[in-house]
């Protein structure tokens, strides 16, 4: 069951980036005869999958320990993932639309990780970790937004 958890912790992260990329592909970008996207409310129905996604993620993580703590950390994920879907939005180098994704996913992915380590390899967490992901992601966050 651990196995299976910590699995979970690099596998949302993949599911995330393949959405964004589909996203980019077939929607933010078009179809190059039309020049226009198919669907342009296709980025709200894909982030609001992914940010349930991350939210389902850290409650499995997390195990319904404490409510308090499931909102506590899941706040800056959720918001890793809406401001990484709105950055998306404007990019045109073919790229960022790659590099980007990997990096903040890469991030997401190390935040679920140290989670994982927090309540199931208790000796291998250090105290000050999740505050300085936490710093280095809110920062950011507000730049990507």
């Amino acid at each position: 069951m651990f196995k299976l958890k910590h699995h979970i912790a690099w596998f949302t992260p993949l599911v995330i980036f393949l959405l964004v990329e589909y996203l980019y592909r077939s929607y933010v970008r078009g179809l190059p005869d039309e020049g226009q996207a198919q669907s342009p409310f296709a980025i709200y129905i894909l982030s609001s999958i992914a940010l349930i996604l991350v939210l389902l993620s850290i409650f499995i993580l997390i195990e319904k320990r404490n409510k308090k703590e499931f909102f506590l950390f899941s706040v800056t994920p959720a918001l890793l993932v809406v401001s990484q879907f709105c950055l998306m939005l404007f990019f045109e180098s073919a790229w960022l639309v790659i590099l980007v994704p990997v990096l903040y996913n890469s991030l997401l992915g190390i935040y679920l990780e140290n989670m994982y380590i927090r309540y199931y390899k208790h000796e291998k967490f250090q105290d000050y970790s999740f505050a300085n992901i936490s710093g280095f992601l809110n920062i950011l966050i507000i730049f990507s937004f």
